[in-house]
């Protein structure tokens, strides 16, 4: 932490518009304070579905503090496994919560996969896109 955080502060003091982006491998929840308090601005994934952790826990936890990149559907239950429906119900619920006060980027938890169909793929962006509330 004393390093990234001595790292993240220089960068802020050189160009202070910059942000900095942690990309991690996913199950990261319990450290989330860690990072944002050694100074990144963006954290990816949001892989809720693992550590036993909700979209809505990972969002509360760094609500104002730093923006979460991804986490908008479930890549691997939900997306590959579920209707076009339940991908468009999903991706509602998860957008609508997670954009609020800002600091959300949309985007799957993980690739999206060869196997995913079309309409799956385009069902997941096009919800996301009009999802208002």
């Amino acid at each position: 932490m004393p390093y990234y955080r001595r790292i993240n502060d220089t960068i802020h003091a050189i160009a202070p518009k910059t942000k900095t982006f942690l990309h991690s491998c996913g199950a990261i929840y319990d450290i989330l304070d860690l990072i944002v308090d050694s100074g990144f601005d963006i954290v990816n994934p949001v892989q809720w579905t693992a550590g036993g952790h909700s979209y809505q826990e990972w969002k509360d936890k760094v609500r104002g503090r730093a923006a979460l990149w991804g986490g908008g559907i479930n890549a691997q239950q939900t997306l590959p496994l579920g209707t076009v429906a339940d991908i468009e119900r999903e991706v509602r619920e998860i957008v609508a919560y997670m954009r609020k006060g800002g600091g959300f980027v949309f985007t799957s938890i993980h690739n999206i996969l060869a196997e995913i169909s079309p309409e799956k793929v385009i069902a997941l962006y096009k919800t996301a896109a009009t999802v208002t509330g």
